[in-house]
């Protein structure tokens, strides 16, 4: 009897102690799980944020790619206004606005090379077809054309800068009333220039 029961206690300190190593090794396997599972999350945090690095980065060169494309289509349009004048008819349009505007300021020379392009549209002439029509633009200057008569030309021709949105294709100086300024739109004033368009 004393024998059976020495037995018994032999088998349940064993399997207490098999429990024991069962359960550390348990413990030992979840600590290494949740190891394993903390070092997941970290590897998915830093692929989640480089994948939002990369969609901002992806973002930055779309949108740099839609400007470059743009700035193509404003250097083939400018080209294109350039191509469609020669160099003799830039200098005689120059120098009949130096003679017209070289005393007044930037603004008002820009307009008035405004009118001689939008003549140039709304009559289907070219420019030098323009300012060469007798009694409408004074005659070219002979002096060396300054820089802001070259700006103006550069700003309305390349770079389709206008004064006036609607087309303007007449202008006098405030001292005089020409009888034709009566059956013109007024677009507005410039220094000593009024200007006009079609009705």
């Amino acid at each position: 009897m004393i024998q059976k029961i020495r037995l018994q206690r032999k088998i349940i300190l064993a399997l207490i102690v098999i429990l024991a190593i069962c359960m550390a090794i348990g413990l030992k396997g979840v600590q290494d799980r949740d190891k394993e599972i903390r070092m997941q999350e970290k590897i998915n945090f830093e692929l989640q944020a480089e994948y939002e690095k990369i969609l901002v980065e992806n973002d930055y060169y779309r949108q740099k790619i839609k400007d470059l494309e743009q700035k193509n289509i404003e250097l083939e349009e400018k080209l294109e206004r350039l191509l469609t004048i020669s160099s003799e008819s830039v200098e005689r349009i120059e120098r009949v606005i130096a003679s017209e505007t070289r005393g007044s300021s930037l603004l008002d020379a820009v307009a008035a090379t405004q009118t001689v392009l939008d003549r140039s549209r709304e009559w289907g002439i070219s420019g030098i077809q323009v300012v060469n029509q007798p009694g409408q633009y004074a005659s070219p200057y002979q002096g060396p054309i300054p820089d802001k008569i070259k700006l103006a030309f550069d700003l309305v021709y390349l770079d389709g800068y206008r004064v006036f949105s609607e087309p303007t294709t007449h202008f006098h100086a405030d001292y005089v009333s020409p009888s034709w300024s009566r059956g013109k739109a007024f677009r507005g004033r410039i220094a000593d220039h009024l200007y006009y368009g079609a009705k």
